[in-house]
């Protein structure tokens, strides 16, 4: 009973001032480092408003949490005999507001997608809302509760300068310090050598240094008279507890970070400018960021614990007791620590784990896709999937018409001005064809969406053609997105956003033979055989940065011609026919003497050609109006026998073909009325519709007179 009025006596109230003045200095960090975060990245207040009113709950939550803070610090100093684990209860209660929300949350997407009624090209949209808004409170939550634990870890060591009155350090707490300044410097190090970028930001710093600086606060109350030895004990204790304290801090910084990366990786491929098909690659990118940041986040333990580890090595009798003294409140620390962790993470991977089911691919009850020997497949996300049976034609689980429609010109647009009603503009259309279909339809479909794609405000790409491939994917994707598309492989069309043309090669597969032709005028390649010699020799002959023009008798069924060209990137489905070779490619007959009766010769130059329309077949069509444009140039013979020059014209192709715009491109022919005819001449011709917009062309025309 002396003894603890002595020591009432002795009492210093530095750590009751302490621990009351300790939440409020967190509270000063939390406010400077939203403002920081702010200014260094406009994502910050995006994430905020993104993450919904549970966002402002988890910001009460905080708030009330650092004031139960206060009044636990005064309390564990007043009596520091008193549980230290209920120190990890604000945390935790951020946490547990995050969790609510998400589940909330997906709970009101999912019956908002789950109607009958909803469109599905929108479900992905709304799910996305919702993952952000999950997305959001993780990352909020995550932050808010790591400050929170920080707080509660420095609290805890202003329990044990309670417990005894020092005044001083010693050789142990400054141990501690060094310990932990080396270990800190050493681990970011690491991550910036060994990361190699993959890490997303390192939320975790703030409780790694606060659980350095709680330990050797904590560690300074572990020397002093042997009187006092058993609060020794109960210091070293302490600083067991305030060193899981941080360490559950760090663990729950690492979560948000998690969350920060996956959050920059969806709204990465949320913009219109994205290449579709690169959507998965990046995606994948940023799961595999978002489990690199928490495992890297997780090295930021090692320098809490290593400053702990070294004072109480060096007094192992007061580490040993201390144990016991803190066993209850190591338990409730490491359990809150657990459950602040692990809540809001078996949340998020739920919410994730729906993704495949978003995007999966759904085929038509029976349809038995083409089979291929190896592992061609899709890269991208699909934006819908058309599936062509044998009897009918859906686009995501909607039934779009029998499939007999696509025997027709007019059906086959029919069936496509409804499926663009379910595709997004800028989404991937997949198409699955039954093994069985014929080539016939499969050409009426591809034309018939080109055809809509022409005419409408904005080009949409090329479908992908989809065959069997039971093999599966060369490139492992970050789950959930291995189970994305697994199973499929297609026939892909090139990247629609870069600005080189692609070499054309025409492929037309005959029952027993495959064609390759090169170039307009080229002898043609052929080989006879199976499916797989052909496979086989077509890779040989054509390499990955060619486009295959495809083509096929119309009877052929899709399993007779989808594997030959599975391995290839870019493959335009052309017309059915049994022309092995198209116009625009056979071998030019020998022009006929273009002389007039005055001796006067037509040849064309080098002409200059933006967009997509093949240069042998606009030449062809201007060949054919030479005799038109001679007549043009012996009008102005008769004016000047020695006219001669070269006359430059400038058109453009719009999406029907026809030549909108037509003009002078630099021509030398000292004769407007010659220029002004040939331009004249030009607004006549008639042209295939262009893919992919309007072509622009410059063409040169050189008049010579043998005078």
């Amino acid at each position: 009973m002396a003894d603890t009025q002595q020591g009432t006596q002795k009492r210093s109230w530095l750590p009751v001032v302490l621990s009351v003045v300790v939440p409020f200095f967190y509270l000063m960090v939390m406010f400077v480092g939203a403002g920081v975060l702010s200014a260094m990245s406009r994502n910050t207040w995006r994430i905020f408003q993104e993450s919904g009113w549970f966002a402002w709950l988890e910001l009460l939550a905080a708030l009330f949490g650092l004031l139960v803070l206060a009044v636990l610090g005064a309390l564990l100093t007043l009596k520091p005999g008193a549980w230290s684990w209920p120190l990890v209860i604000p945390g935790g209660l951020v946490t547990l507001v995050a969790a609510l929300g998400m589940q909330i949350s997906m709970g009101k997407v999912r019956g908002a997608i789950s109607g009958e009624s909803v469109d599905p090209s929108q479900k992905a949209r709304i799910f996305a809302m919702g993952f952000a808004e999950c997305l959001g409170l993780i990352i909020i939550g995550g932050l808010l509760a790591s400050l929170l634990l920080s707080a509660a870890s420095v609290v805890c060591s202003t329990r044990a300068l309670a417990r005894v009155n020092k005044r001083e350090l010693g050789s142990g707490p400054l141990a501690a310090l060094g310990a932990g300044v080396v270990l800190f410097i050493a681990v970011i190090a690491v991550r910036v050598l060994f990361s190699r970028g993959q890490a997303g930001p390192p939320f975790e710093l703030l409780a790694a240094g606060s659980g350095v600086l709680a330990v050797v606060i904590a560690s300074s109350a572990m020397w002093g008279s042997p009187q006092e030895s058993e609060g020794h004990s109960r210091a070293a204790g302490d600083v067991m507890v305030a060193a899981l304290l941080a360490a559950g801090g760090v663990l729950v910084a690492s979560l948000g970070a998690r969350g920060y990366s996956l959050a920059m990786a969806f709204s990465a491929v949320a913009g219109e400018s994205v290449d579709p098909s690169q959507k998965a690659r990046i995606l994948a990118q940023g799961f595999t960021e978002a489990n690199a940041s928490t495992l890297w986040g997780a090295l930021f333990v090692v320098p809490v614990f290593g400053a702990a580890l070294l004072p109480l090595m060096m007094r192992t009798g007061h580490a040993a007791k201390g144990i016991g003294f803190a066993w209850g409140g190591m338990l409730g620390v490491v359990l809150g620590s657990a459950l602040a962790v692990a809540m809001p993470r078996l949340q998020s991977d739920r919410t994730m784990n729906s993704l495949p089911d978003m995007w999966k691919v759904d085929l038509q009850p029976g349809l038995q896709l083409v089979e291929v020997s190896t592992d061609a497949r899709l890269d991208g996300v699909a934006g819908a999937v058309l599936c062509v049976g044998k009897d009918r034609v859906t686009v995501n689980a909607t039934e779009l018409g029998p499939s007999s429609k696509l025997d027709s010109e007019a059906g086959c647009t029919e069936l496509m001005r409804e499926a663009t009603k379910h595709i997004n503009t800028y989404a991937d259309l997949l198409v699955a064809v039954d093994s069985s279909v014929p080539f016939s339809r499969m050409s009426c479909l591809s034309a018939a969406w080109q055809k809509l794609s022409a005419s409408g405000p904005e080009s949409r790409a090329r479908p992908h053609w989809v065959v069997k491939d039971p093999v599966g994917p060369t490139t492992k994707l970050a789950p959930p997105f291995d189970k994305m598309i697994s199973g499929l492989g297609a026939t892909r069309e090139r990247d629609r956003f870069s600005s080189t043309r692609p070499t054309v090669r025409h492929v037309h597969v005959a029952k027993a033979r495959l064609t390759l032709a090169r170039a307009a005028g080229e002898e043609p390649a052929r080989k006879e055989g199976d499916l797989a010699a052909q496979r086989a020799w077509l890779r040989t002959m054509v390499d990955g940065s060619m486009e295959l023009s495809l083509t096929a008798e119309p009877d052929l069924p899709a399993s007779a011609i989808l594997p030959i060209v599975a391995d290839h990137r870019g493959v335009a489905i052309g017309a059915a026919t049994t022309s092995e070779i198209p116009p625009e490619l056979e071998a030019p007959p020998e022009p006929p003497p273009t002389t007039s009766s005055k001796d006067s010769s037509i040849r064309g130059g080098a002409m200059t050609v933006s967009g997509r329309l093949p240069p042998e077949v606009i030449q062809k069509i201007v060949r054919q109006q030479n005799p038109r444009l001679r007549q043009c140039y012996e009008q102005g013979l008769a004016r000047n026998p020695n006219l001669q020059g070269r006359v430059s014209i400038r058109f453009v192709i719009d999406r029907e073909g026809k030549v909108a715009n037509v003009g002078n491109g630099g021509s030398d022919l000292p004769d407007d009325k010659v220029v002004q005819c040939v331009v004249k001449a030009f607004y006549k011709m008639q042209f295939p519709q262009p893919e992919g917009g309007i072509v622009t062309v410059i063409y040169p025309i050189v008049f010579t007179s043998a005078k």
